[in-house]
């Protein structure tokens, strides 16, 4: 029986990290090779995403503004536990309507500078996936040094 339980966590963690890992591996990519079936797993990573969106600047401004935005909704929700205050910051980082609709050029956050990746003719895959592979980051960062108050605030009341 805990063969088989674990076997099926095993299966679980791996269909939900297959998206996880599939971002992580197409911002290595080319646009070519994002589209293309054939390119697999085996392929010549390359950094040019990454210099792409860094030599622009402006998804680092994008960053710094979404960081701004969480760390102040996470002081503002700092009274409640600390599971209340990961979901806030989390919320804040993803909200992208908000965003979209407040903010102008110099005060963007990273969901919606994510969104000028995509346009009507075309998609930079290879960018859109480095970007979002870099706007990951600080919400794995916060839930991996925050997990122990996580777990502990969840379970609080279960004996």
């Amino acid at each position: 029986m805990r063969i088989l339980r674990l076997t099926a966590i095993t299966l679980v963690t791996l269909f939900f990290s297959l998206p996880i890992l599939w971002l992580f591996a197409a911002a290595f990519k080319t646009n070519i090779q994002v589209t293309d079936p054939s390119v697999g797993l085996f392929f010549d990573p390359t950094l040019a995403n990454f210099q792409a969106i860094f030599k622009d600047g402006e998804i680092l401004r994008s960053l710094l503004n979404s960081v701004i935005v969480g760390v102040v909704s996470t002081a503002l929700a700092a009274p409640g536990t600390a599971t209340a205050c990961l979901l806030a910051f989390v919320s804040s980082w993803n909200n992208f309507m908000f965003a979209l609709i407040f903010s102008n050029e110099d005060t963007k956050t990273a969901p919606v500078a994510l969104f000028n990746f995509i346009s009507y003719a075309s998609t930079d895959w290879g960018g859109l996936m480095a970007a979002a592979t870099l706007m990951t980051l600080p919400v794995v960062l916060a839930a991996i040094l925050g997990q122990k108050y996580i777990v502990s605030g969840l379970t609080k009341g279960i004996s």
